[in-house]
């Protein structure tokens, strides 16, 4: 359990500095246009993380294979 609340805090660490970096790239109002899309590709990060090695290695396997097209469907 101390793992996880040092892997927090540095989570919620590097999330407040690129908060105070785009403090003065942008107004206020425009904040919302930052931070919810961060926010969920955290979440979805999250929430992937137990087949995210599976997927990168298949990723590159699919790239050494020459394939381009590397979605099903449309």
């Amino acid at each position: 359990m101390p793992d996880d609340n040092i892997k927090i805090n540095n989570i919620v660490s590097f999330l407040w500095k690129i908060a105070e970096l785009l403090r003065d790239a942008c107004k206020k109002s425009e904040n919302q246009n930052f931070i919810l899309p961060f926010t969920v590709l955290r979440r979805l990060d999250y929430a992937l993380k137990d087949t995210k090695q599976k997927v990168l290695e298949m990723d590159h396997k699919v790239s050494e294979a020459g394939l381009e097209n590397k979605h099903q469907g449309s």
